[in-house]
């Protein structure tokens, strides 16, 4: 409010005076330490408030420089739970707009790569060549004159959350060439539909879709739905003609197989006879587990799912009838002490 003139209204201008002096008294009294220190001196509530103002100007102006300054050059730590100090960083970012000092989206994606610690150089790297959409290998592959060969894998993160990864396979002037495509977040879950919706939708953002020669992915139940379900979705894809299944999958398989005829079996009833030999198979076994527990490597989340399955491969040992077994089991104990011993 304007003050009044004081000569030619001196008693409105003294109730005017009364008032400011009132105000000020009241904002002072709002205040302590430093603050209060700097409008000690301040004759009117317009001066005091705006002595203020000049001072937290200053102020968020020293708080927006440290926090970007925190949000490019702090590492996040390999101990502590990634989500949680990536969301710390988006907080960040929120704090900076409500500063008036907003950041696209872009720039807070490129201080989350290059805080990530050094365990995850790999993927700071990959992360690191993102140009806007997609990888920057994207215009080479969209160029190619000829097909390409993509291969794909799924995975669960620590944090629950579905994942699958497509790389690209070509020759250019009789140089094999092997990179990333695209890592792409499956919301819902590895199921055949979600990862053909995916895959779909990586081809036509790059342009490949008229470009696949075959396609290579482990032998999973959902991966033969993926390439069942591509092939409709794609019409340009050959569908099980050009369906790979991966080499190193099945002699895995079939390495599984083969040694899983040497396994002590929980039930016993049909084969144990108490001999010596047998219970010094078991004891052999058992100490060799207690001592390199870290050997066992199934993979629960995969059994429970089924993306890693043995589905399509018969178990001749399962056919077998009890006299059958028990022959076969006299047949390869002498294998199973060697293999223990």
């Amino acid at each position: 409010m304007k003050a009044p003139n004081a000569t030619s209204h001196p008693d409105e201008y003294k109730e005017w005076q009364i008032k400011d002096q009132e105000a000020c008294a009241q904002i002072t009294l709002t205040l302590k330490d430093e603050p209060l220190s700097g409008v000690m001196y301040e004759t009117s509530a317009a001066a005091t408030w705006k002595k203020l103002g000049d001072r937290y100007e200053g102020k968020g102006k020293q708080s927006i420089a440290y926090i970007i300054g925190d949000l490019f050059r702090g590492t996040l730590a390999d101990d502590q739970p990634m989500e949680t100090q990536l969301n710390a960083m988006h907080q960040k970012a929120h704090i900076l707009a409500s500063l008036g000092q907003p950041l696209n989206n872009s720039l807070i994606a490129i201080a989350m790569v290059i805080s990530l610690p050094q365990s995850y150089s790999t993927l700071r790297t990959i992360l690191g060549n993102v140009t806007g959409k997609g990888y920057p290998h994207g215009s080479r592959v969209r160029e190619y004159d000829g097909r390409i060969s993509f291969t794909t894998d799924a995975w669960t993160a620590p944090n629950h959350k579905a994942y699958v990864a497509f790389c690209v396979h070509l020759e250019q002037e009789g140089v094999p060439l092997s990179f990333p495509l695209d890592i792409v977040e499956v919301v819902k879950s590895h199921t055949g539909h979600e990862l053909a919706q995916a895959f779909a939708d990586v081809l036509h953002e790059f342009g490949l879709a008229t470009k696949i020669l075959s396609i290579t992915c482990d032998n999973a139940s959902n991966n033969d739905a993926m390439i069942d379900e591509l092939a409709r979705n794609v019409p340009t894809f050959g569908g099980k003609a050009s369906h790979t299944r991966c080499f190193l999958h099945i002699v895995n398989l079939m390495a599984k197989s083969l040694i899983r005829q040497f396994d002590i079996k929980k039930d016993m009833d049909a084969i144990w006879d108490g001999s010596g030999e047998r219970r010094e198979l078991e004891d052999l076994a058992g100490e060799e587990m207690e001592e390199a527990p870290d050997l066992d490597v199934t993979n629960d989340e995969q059994s429970a799912t089924g993306i890693d399955n043995d589905e399509g491969w018969v178990d001749e040992i399962e056919l077998l009838t009890p006299e059958e077994l028990e022959e076969l089991e006299e047949a390869i104990l002498p294998v199973k002490l060697a293999l223990a011993k």
